[in-house]
C-alpha cells in the first residue's frame, strides 16, 4: 500500500496539484516537511518496537518522563552546539 499511495502522490505533485500556498509555503513543501517527520517518528517507532497502546496505557510518569528526557537532551544539544560552534569551521 505504501508503494502505491507513493507513486499517487508523486504523480499528483507532478501534474502540479499541491503548488498552491498554505501560510504562505508551497503546499508540496509543507507535505514533504510532515512526510519527513512522519517516517523518522515511524522508523523510531519500528526500531524501538512502540506499541503504542501500551505506552498509553501505562499513565502519564513514562510519557512525562520521556518528554523530559527529550527536552534535556534538546537543551544539551544546543549547548553543545553553542560553545563548540565558534572551533568548527
Amino acid at each position: 500500500m505504501f508503494i502505491l499511495w507513493f507513486i499517487v502522490m508523486a504523480g499528483l505533485n507532478t501534474l502540479g496539484l499541491f503548488s498552491f500556498n498554505i501560510a504562505g509555503m508551497k503546499a508540496s513543501k509543507l507535505l514533504g516537511k510532515i512526510a519527513k517527520f512522519l517516517f523518522a517518528s515511524a522508523l523510531a517507532g519500528v526500531g524501538f518496537k512502540i506499541k503504542f497502546s501500551e505506552v498509553f496505557s501505562k499513565g502519564m510518569k513514562p510519557i512525562a518522563l520521556g518528554g523530559i528526557t527529550w527536552i534535556c537532551v534538546l537543551a544539551s544539544s544546543i549547548a553543545f552546539i553553542m560553545v563548540f560552534a565558534n572551533y568548527i569551521g
